[in-house]
C-alpha cells in the first residue's frame, strides 16, 4: 500500500516523458490501430448487441414513450392551430362583409 502511489507517479512520469520525446506506443504497449469498419456493418453489429445506432427517438426503446407523447402533442398543436386559423379566417371574412355593407 505504501509503494502504490510511488509506483503510480513513476509510471505517469515515464509515460508523459516518453510522449514528449516521440515514444512509439505501438512498441511498448503492443498497440494496434483498429481497422476501419463500414458504417452499415457496424450498425448491424450495434443492433445485434442492443446498442443504439440512431439518433432517432423512435428507434430507442428507452425513449419510445417520450416519442409517442411528442407525436400526440404535435398532432394536437396542429389541430389547434388549424382550428384557430379557420376561426381567424371566418372572423376576417365576417369583418370584410360587415365593412363592405357599411361602405355601400
Amino acid at each position: 500500500p505504501f509503494f502504490s502511489p510511488l509506483v503510480f507517479m513513476a509510471m505517469e512520469f515515464f509515460v508523459r516523458s516518453a510522449g514528449r520525446v516521440g515514444f512509439d506506443r505501438t512498441i511498448f504497449f503492443n498497440y494496434q490501430e483498429p481497422t476501419p469498419v463500414p458504417y452499415a456493418a457496424a450498425k448491424g453489429e450495434m443492433e445485434e448487441k442492443g446498442i443504439i445506432s440512431s439518433y432517432n427517438m423512435s428507434h430507442n426503446e428507452k425513449y419510445i414513450d417520450a416519442y409517442k407523447a411528442l407525436q400526440v402533442t404535435e398532432a394536437s398543436i396542429k389541430q389547434r392551430s388549424s382550428h384557430s386559423m379557420m376561426s381567424r379566417l371566418s372572423l376576417c371574412q365576417e369583418f370584410d362583409s360587415e365593412t363592405s355593407r357599411k361602405s355601400v
